[in-house]
């Protein structure tokens, strides 16, 4: 489920739940609506608002973390592959099929991460493309049948080695965070809770418009933030996703 039907279903959920409370009311017996009554579930709604509102914040900086990290290797990874085509570029006329290898892996890199801004069609990143990892184990077996002929192709040789393996490390810092680190169950629990809160919102509250815009506004932003801790948990997918600038870059510096 994307980001914008997850959003999507906690606003139906949220607002639903408030609907139902403001069309129950008039139905509770009055001994169900005493100022006693209400005093306690005021009370016991205030701790599960503080409840929930503690679990969103701690959702919201930790995706917001993942997220940062995740742009920074991402950044960091394209970096690395214009450091290794440096150094493939200083070895020399050698190393040209390592060199368009590694071509070949940044813009295959691009096409399957963001196949939107290439004409395809977007989906959703589970896992790394084998294929991707194939090329890396292929360009890692050319470095290494490199054959030095004097010290400056040795030394360039050394940084070669050193650099795709610095590559290949930096891809599985990404690969790892690909996947979503918050648990479906949790996030759920979260919207389980705001339903609640917001029925009773809607047990305590008059029938006219303004109770009902109002409450379908607070639907809507509390929606809109679980929207967005979805999106950022993805940081690959969806909506808001890490940009391919920087490996538009290291393409551009391979092609020079």
């Amino acid at each position: 489920m994307s980001g914008i039907q997850i959003g999507l279903v906690t606003f139906l959920c949220l607002l639903g739940g408030a609907l139902v409370g403001v069309f129950l009311h008039p139905l509770l017996p009055g001994s169900h609506r005493t100022k006693d009554t209400q005093r306690v579930v005021k009370r016991g709604i205030g701790m599960l608002i503080t409840v929930a509102a503690l679990v969103l914040s701690l959702l919201t900086y930790s995706v917001k973390t993942s997220f940062d990290n995740t742009e920074t290797n991402v950044r960091a990874f394209a970096a690395d592959i214009v450091v290794l085509d440096r150094s493939l570029r200083a070895y020399g006329p050698e190393a040209a099929p390592a060199r368009a290898l590694l071509r070949r892996y940044t813009t295959d890199v691009l096409h399957s991460t963001w196949p939107e801004e290439f004409g395809g069609q977007e989906h959703d990143i589970v896992a790394e493309d084998p294929r991707l990892g194939d090329l890396l184990v292929e360009l890692h077996d050319k470095i290494r049948a490199l054959d030095p002929q004097d010290a400056v192709q040795r030394e360039a040789a050394r940084e070669c080695l050193d650099n795709i393996h610095t590559v290949v490390a930096k891809r599985f810092d990404v690969v790892e965070q690909i996947r979503k680190s918050i648990p479906p169950l949790m996030l759920w629990g979260v919207v389980a809770w705001l339903t609640v809160i917001f029925t009773s919102f809607g047990l305590n509250a008059p029938r006219n418009a303004v109770v009902v815009g109002t409450l379908a506004i607070c639907a809507l932003s509390i929606s809109s933030s679980i929207f967005l801790i979805d999106e950022m948990d993805t940081p690959l997918n969806g909506v808001i996703k890490i940009s391919s600038a920087p490996f538009r870059d290291a393409l551009a510096n391979e092609l020079r």
